[in-house]
Order: structure tokens, then sequence, then C-alpha cells
């Protein structure tokens, strides 16, 4: 890596006649440059790196603009993500997070004033000391990356305000004091990620769908965060949820219902930079009253997960429904099912991964919770208290056993020997096929009317270390409809 730098020629001679005094007192800008070259190892499968680029900044700085040239080569093409940290610094858990764009290709400015700074940063201070351009190699081609930034410090301009702003601690209170199955989405994107909307339209996008409630998870950056006031003035009636997508080319996870303005580091992953920071992140996540979820283990056509289940252990759960229901969808269903079977308690998710498109055929997350609050929601999602279905309006599934009170998610003592009295209620599913599920077994039944409920003694095989019963509804056409997390039965 070279950097250059000098001072930018900020007057013509004509000024410094008809205005001496100005161009006395004026500070040309300063220029940085930036430049290196980055080799196809950089972006091997399971260990792509993270390049530290410095630049000092001195004082006075009231804008920050980077310019981004990157060279594939002939033909070639790449993915390259980036982010910014200032001096408090670039270490794990990111002290000095300024921002995190991703794989855009955008040049980017910050300044003291959200206005004037790019969507994808967080406008503040501009601190004299040394400054980060992270940048992550995701794929390049066989010729690898010769890059160039071009960095203009500018001393014109407002000056940054002294302190970082704080995301607003916005408590939403309660919207709803019934118990009540209500309906969530756990996996959505506004544009300051890759999304193409703002918070507030997102937000309207769900009530629009017949959401409750839904979970901001922009990738990699708590940028949303400092919009969630704006967004519930505008629809109060919306629960929104504070959360990220931790984004590692290896895994991607969702972090649910953290504080506001929490962030958590994507280099989960070891390599040569790092350590495996995964189980930290999950910690993390736990300590902010936070869900860790795996999402869409199989969306790359993967044979397996991308990160052994072992080395996030303490996880919470799985998006097992991410979009429209799906190979990759069904391939994370079993392998969450395989988990299951020995002896893992995980909640199965989803989500509609919205970048803008809208979310009204997108999968919903039914759960029980003892009132639409913040903390209802989550202790029914910890819990597990959860059924899926296609969409807001799609097909009801509801699982209990007779002579008890017990949902999805919940621990039931049994006797060995006696067999399960399995009940399930189905709404909207005529035509379809109720799937039971259990270890080493299954049964399927027509389902025949618009509103029924089907009983079935399961015999459970006591020998087995973990025991469980849930349910699918399949359609005609072999698609999922709705499924329920398990009952476990000891």
């Amino acid at each position: 890596m070279r950097v250059l730098r000098f001072w930018a020629l900020a007057l013509i001679s004509a000024a410094w006649l008809c205005a001496p005094m100005v161009a006395a007192e004026a500070k040309p800008d300063q220029i940085i440059v930036i430049e290196g070259q980055c080799d196809v190892k950089d972006a091997r499968t399971g260990g792509q790196r993270m390049h530290l680029l410095t630049f000092d900044v001195p004082k006075g700085v009231t804008r920050i603009e980077i310019k981004k040239q990157l060279d594939f080569g002939p033909n070639g093409s790449g993915t390259v993500d980036h982010g910014l940290a200032d001096p408090r610094g670039a270490g794990f858990g990111m002290p000095g997070f300024r921002g995190w764009m991703g794989g855009s290709k955008a040049d980017f400015t910050l300044t003291g004033d959200p206005a004037t700074t790019s969507q994808y940063y967080l406008a503040g201070p501009i601190q004299p000391g040394r400054w980060t351009l992270l940048q992550w190699t995701v794929s390049l081609p066989p010729t690898g990356l010769k890059y160039r930034y071009t960095v203009r410090l500018s001393f014109d301009g407002p000056a940054p305000p002294s302190e970082m702003p704080q995301a607003p601690k916005f408590d939403q209170g309660t919207l709803n004091p019934k118990a009540d199955w209500y309906l969530g989405d756990l996996h959505a994107h506004t544009l300051h990620s890759d999304g193409n909307k703002t918070l507030s339209q997102l937000t309207q996008q769900h009530v629009d769908a017949g959401f409750d409630f839904f979970v901001s998870t922009d990738h990699n950056t708590n940028r949303a965060h400092f919009e969630f006031a704006t967004a519930v003035r505008e629809h109060p009636k919306e629960l929104i949820l504070y959360g990220e997508e931790v984004t590692h080319p290896m895994m991607h996870a969702n972090v649910i219902g953290c504080r506001p303005g929490s962030l958590f580091d994507m280099r989960i992953a070891p390599d040569v930079v790092t350590e495996n920071h995964l189980s930290k992140v999950i910690a993390q996540a736990h300590r902010d009253g936070a869900i860790f979820s795996v999402n869409h283990p199989f969306y790359w056509g993967a044979t397996d997960w991308r990160i052994s289940p072992d080395e996030w252990k303490d996880g919470d759960g799985v998006e097992v429904w991410n979009v429209g229901w799906s190979a990759a969808n069904q391939a994370a269903l079993d392998h969450w099912d395989a988990l299951l079977q020995k002896g893992r308690h995980l909640v199965a998710l989803s989500g509609s991964d919205t970048h803008g498109g809208g979310v009204g055929g997108s999968p919903a997350v039914h759960v029980y919770a003892q009132n639409l609050s913040r903390d209802a929601i989550m202790d029914g999602l910890r819990k597990g208290h959860v059924f899926l279905s296609e969409n807001t309006k799609g097909a009801q599934i509801y699982l209990s056993v007779r002579g008890k009170s017990a949902l999805p998610g919940d621990t039931l003592q049994w006797s060995a020997g006696n067999p399960l009295p399995v009940q399930v209620r189905v709404i909207g599913g005529d035509g379809m096929t109720l799937r039971l599920v259990w270890p080493g077994g299954e049964a399927k039944l027509p389902v025949d009317k618009h509103i029924v409920t089907i009983s079935r003694d399961i015999a459970l095989d006591a020998s087995r270390n973990a025991n469980y019963i849930r349910a699918e509804l399949i359609k005609p056409d072999g698609r999922m409809a709705a499924l329920t997390n398990p009952i476990y039965v000891k």
C-alpha cells in the first residue's frame, strides 16, 4: 500500500488579486492517495481478507470525501466491501465505527450533518488522528485487484459537533394489551445497507401488508437505528425492533431485538487477520437481550453450513424460510430437523429479506405473546412460541397436545409408553396435507375443510435422546404453506 498526500490548489491568481484577505485566511483542501494491489488469495473462500488502510486527519477538518478506483483487470469483476472507522479504533467490535457500505461502488462523503453525509455513514465529529478505511475483498478475479482511493479533506463548511450522536432510546410501550398471536417479519433492509427504502417507507410497507411488527436488519451497520424516532412517530401502531444482519461471506445471521445503537462486528470467522469471534458476537447479542439466528444457510446452494453448528452452539434460531418457499429453504428445514434430533432446541424463523420490493407475499412469523410490546414479542420468540406461514393472509396452523396447555417451543413431561394425543387446528388449509413429524416417524393427513381440528395419537420412541412433535401444512404442488416449531417431549 502506498499513501501520497499533497495540498490541492484551491485558489487561482485572480482570486489573490481580487480578495487577498480571503486567500490569506482560506485553508486549501488536503488530498491523500492510498493505492495498492490485492492478490486473488485475499478473497479465497473461508478467509476473505479485511485490509485496514489508514490515513491521518489533521485538526479542523469539516468534511471527508473518498473516491474509489477499483481495477479488476480486462473483463474482470469482483466485489469489495468498504467501511470507515475514526481514531477510536477499527479493532474487533469497531469502537470507531462510522459506516459500512457493503459492495456499493459509490463514492462517499462524511460531515457533521446527516443531510450532507452519505446514506451509509454516521455524521458526527471529525476527530484529528488516524482514520481507517476498511477494505473487505469478498470476491476477486484471477488477476486480483488494483485499487486507488483519493481522500479529500476539506476545512470549509460548518464545524462538526464535538460528540457522536446517540441512537434514540425509543420505547413504544404496549401497542396492544391482548395476549394473542402477532404477525412479524424478522429480516428487512433499508437504504442504509442495500435496500432502497427509508426506515419509515419500510414501516409503511409492513403496515400495508398486515404485519404487527418487524425488525430492521441492515448489513453490518446500525445506521437505521438513528431513524427510529421518525418512523415510530409516522407509524405509531407498528412495533419496530432494532437489529442487524451480521454479514460474512461464510455466514449471515440476524441479531434480533438488540439495544438501539448496538453494533455487531461482521468479522466472525477465522482468517489471517482476525480470530474466530463468533462466540463473542453471540454473547454480545445475549447481553443486549437479543436473539442470534442463522440466516438462509443454504442460500448459496452449498451442501452444508458455511460455519459448523458447533461454532454457534449458543445460537438461538435458524431462518428456515427466506422469501418464497424454495429448495434452499427445504434444505435448511431438513438440516434444522436433524439438529433437533441431536437435542438442539433451535427456533425455526422466517424473514422477507426485503430490499424494498414489498413484503405483501413474504413469509410471516406468528408469535404468541402476552401483548404487543418489545419485551413480550422477544419473550415469545425466545421461547419458540412460533409458527410460520407463507404470508400474513396465509393458512394458519396451531399445534397442541390435548389436555395440556403446551405451545410450540415448550417442553412437555410425558409418561413413556403412552401415546401422545396431538391436536392441530388448521385454518385456510382445505385441499392441503397436514404432515406431523417426530424423530423416526411422520404421518400425512388430508385437510378437507377451511377450519378443522385434526387429532392423532403418536407413539414416541422413549429410547431416543430427543423427542418432539411438529407440524407442516403442504400445498397440493408440494410447497410449504405453514409449519410449526416443535413441542418437546421428555
